[in-house]
């Protein structure tokens, strides 16, 4: 993709880029990026320490692997991910 960029005019690729930040300001970017800052503060903020204790535990005898390994399967198979059991 990088290539086929490079063959346009620097000019056009900024037009292009200043229309498509435009649209996205226009949706509510600044919004979403000012509500998604408020979300993860409080999402931060509010976990307890005795809560994931068992998953830090966990990435630090089995690295990420692990980590994931302990914290997702609890929720395992997700009803239609894409480890879920086929429908009959």
């Amino acid at each position: 993709m990088v290539e086929r960029i490079a063959l346009i005019s620097p000019e056009t690729v900024k037009i292009n880029l200043a229309i498509s930040t435009r649209g996205l300001v226009m949706m509510g970017l600044a919004n979403a990026w000012s509500l998604n800052a408020e979300l993860s503060a409080a999402a931060h903020v509010s976990q307890r320490e005795d809560f994931k204790r068992h998953i830090e535990e966990a990435g630090e005898r089995g690295g990420m692997r692990e980590l994931r390994r302990t914290r997702d399967n609890p929720f395992q198979p997700e009803p239609f991910g894409p480890r879920s059991q086929p429908r009959s």
